[in-house]
């Protein structure tokens, strides 16, 4: 076959047992300057015969590609474990592993150390607790029994200050990993905050309808 006879070698190390390579189409940066120097790729695709191959959770597999006395060499892993995720709940573009609520001072959750006048020194002792003082199967079900609803105790505040006291919004995030012995390291995870329309809306109950910004 031609394009076996084009295509880069491949090999790997070590040498996996059921996984074998065969190339599979070649692309050329510019079909009409085949005399030109340019860019080639080849497609190759990976078969397996078996899941001999994936003895641990990750296994590194140095892969060597060689043609006309040059070579590159690459790592790919076979995984067992997914990436971390987050689920989604019955709608699909809501997580159900997403939590927010507000709190005042003295307030808490989770069982951690009542906030004072530290909101970062608070939602870290948060964390403390969910990661290390629970059992995995009390801090799921702590989480489970944080506000998840739509109810005014759910509902967080645009405001400052309810009562004179300062109040704070806070959110948590569960993230899922499954592995047996390999451990997730660095997940992170950031919340993108949307501007909304104007909360002050007036109306005059005229026809047409008409609206405009209140002056509140």
């Amino acid at each position: 076959m031609q394009l076996q006879a084009w295509a880069p070698q491949i090999t790997f190390n070590p040498v996996p047992g059921q996984m074998s390579q065969q190339v599979n189409d070649m692309l050329l940066e510019d079909n009409s300057a085949l005399n030109q120097v340019q860019r080639i790729t080849f497609g190759y695709n990976i078969s397996f015969t078996g899941t001999n191959d994936f003895t641990s959770d990750v296994v590194p597999i140095q892969v060597t590609a060689s043609t006309q006395g040059l070579s590159s060499i690459a790592t790919i892993d076979l995984t067992q474990v997914d990436a971390p995720y987050m689920d989604h709940g019955p709608i699909s573009y809501l997580s159900s592993d997403t939590r927010v609520f507000k709190l005042q001072p003295g307030g808490t959750v989770v069982g951690a150390p009542a906030l004072g006048t530290d909101p970062l020194g608070f939602i870290q002792g948060v964390l403390k607790q969910l990661r290390s003082v629970l059992t995995p199967a009390q801090a799921y079900q702590a989480f489970e029994n944080l506000p998840a609803g739509e109810d005014a105790v759910d509902q967080l505040e645009w405001l400052p200050e309810l009562n004179n006291q300062p109040v704070f919004n806070f959110a948590l995030c569960r993230v899922r990993y499954r592995a047996t012995v390999t451990t997730a390291m660095n997940v992170r995870v950031f919340f993108r905050l949307f501007q909304l329309l104007p909360l002050g809306r007036s109306i005059t109950l005229e026809l047409p309808t008409a609206w405009g910004d209140s002056q509140e």
